[in-house]
């Protein structure tokens, strides 16, 4: 198990600081997704990959059976001219009855487990927390529907986000007219490229690898990759190019957006 950690590990270390190196400030957004996605699975399931070979099969051209003999040459050579200069030591009969062997427990190693068991069941609460919280805001909140998708409008004070099929906005903002078509497309966008997908899927092995801190930059990359997504969608459809800039900045400095939600 330590083997598979450090070889993972080394393995997302290379893949992430391949992609923040050259691939990161490229405008090609959908095959950033792709290599994100593609680099997790790689990571992780690479180093559990074994390869055996048969005893038969030849390694440049010389068979294995060969290659032993030439590596056990020296050392018969050796054995056979000591040999009769070694006596042999008289064998000891052994005793018929063995002292118990008492069983030997690692604390530390025990310990090491259930802190990990522990932040894994922390993390899983919170992660389950989340979807609670975004379930209990659909049944609170106010249901429109806006082409495809689902607006839920709160009381509560929120960046507009989207999780699966559902925006969530702030009804006295939507109401005044403070939230465009611009912001709405932009979510929508989010729920047509399904990035709510991405986001249960990174924080899921976050819980199980917690400790692998390149699980957290590979997160954050992915939900930056996501709104360059968005982003790429939207100024395609809009005159205003400056006017939505600073749309986006102005609700990027708002509160009350969910840790598994795009916001």
């Amino acid at each position: 198990m330590i083997v598979y950690l450090v070889k993972s590990t080394i393995l997302l270390a290379l893949l992430w600081g391949l992609y923040t190196l050259l691939l990161e400030n490229e405008k090609m957004h959908r095959f950033n997704r792709f290599y994100l996605l593609a680099a997790l699975v790689i990571g992780l399931t690479a180093p559990l990959i074994q390869f055996e070979i048969s005893p038969n099969s030849p390694v440049a051209g010389i068979a294995l059976k060969q290659v032993d003999q030439i590596v056990e040459a020296p050392t018969d050579l050796v054995v056979e001219s000591i040999s009769p200069l070694v006596t042999k030591a008289p064998a000891f009969k052994e005793s018929s009855v063995s002292a118990p062997v008492k069983p030997e427990y690692n604390l530390l190693a025990l310990a090491m487990i259930f802190g990990y068991l522990a932040v894994v069941v922390l993390l899983f609460g919170k992660f389950v927390f989340g979807l609670q919280e975004i379930y209990t805001s659909i049944k609170k909140g106010t249901s429109i529907t806006w082409k495809d998708t689902t607006l839920i409008l709160m009381d509560e004070s929120v960046t507009p986000q989207s999780f699966l099929k559902w925006i969530f906005l702030n009804r006295e903002e939507y109401e005044s007219g403070k939230i465009g078509d611009e912001i709405l497309e932009h979510e929508r966008t989010h729920i047509k490229q399904k990035h709510s997908l991405d986001v249960l899927f990174i924080e899921a092995l976050k819980v199980v690898f917690w400790f692998n801190p390149f699980m957290y930059g590979f997160r954050n990359s992915i939900m930056l990759n996501h709104e360059f997504l968005a982003d790429e969608h939207v100024v395609t459809h809009v005159s205003d190019r400056k006017k939505y800039q600073e749309i986006l900045l102005k609700f990027a400095s708002s509160k009350g957006k969910s840790q598994i939600a795009n916001s």
